[in-house]
């Protein structure tokens, strides 16, 4: 049984895939963690880019394909259906991770404090423009994404020092890396 469930959704991304790829593989955990990837019928080369991943990967990395586009909210729906660990996380296949240990710190944490139900990091916005937009967790905080991406839907973020997070009320637990 895998520890840690990494949810990717994909849609035309083979430019960035392999970098997100990439950056989840080079972890350096002692946790079991599975990737699961759902390519939402992409029409560029993602799928052949993810499937060669899976060929060298085949005990970490599971692929769903959809025979047609189903949209980003119904594809992710249909990861989180296919979870079967103790933690889950998303990771969008045009972002990736700079800290090789962010599985171990994440999944340390919550191991440790079963009280917490995620755990949120720092996070660097890139905008179009070139700019780039940092966002440090290490005060108590309510913030919204939407400020710096105003052109997106409203997100609302709670927590603090990559760990202050909503109790469980169910004994499930999250992560939300960002």
């Amino acid at each position: 049984m895998y520890k840690l469930d990494i949810l990717m959704p994909n849609y035309n991304n083979a430019k960035t895939i392999s970098t997100s790829l990439d950056s989840i593989l080079s972890q350096k955990t002692s946790y079991e963690y599975r990737i699961i990837i759902s390519d939402d019928a992409s029409t560029d080369n993602s799928l052949e880019i993810i499937e060669s991943y899976k060929k060298k990967y085949p005990q970490k990395i599971k692929v769903l394909k959809q025979k047609q586009n189903i949209g980003n909210c119904k594809n992710c729906i249909k990861l989180y259906n296919h979870t079967q660990s103790d933690y889950v996380c998303v990771l969008d296949s045009d972002d990736y991770w700079i800290d090789d240990y962010k599985i171990q710190k994440a999944l340390d944490f919550l191991e440790s404090y079963k009280e917490y139900t995620s755990y949120q990091g720092k996070t660097l916005i890139k905008d179009s423009s070139g700019d780039r937009i940092y966002i440090d967790y290490n005060q108590a905080h309510t913030s919204t994404i939407y400020a710096y991406l105003p052109n997106r839907e409203y997100i609302k973020l709670i927590g603090g020092g990559g760990h202050k997070t909503i109790p469980s009320h169910n004994g499930t637990y999250f992560i939300i890396f960002f």
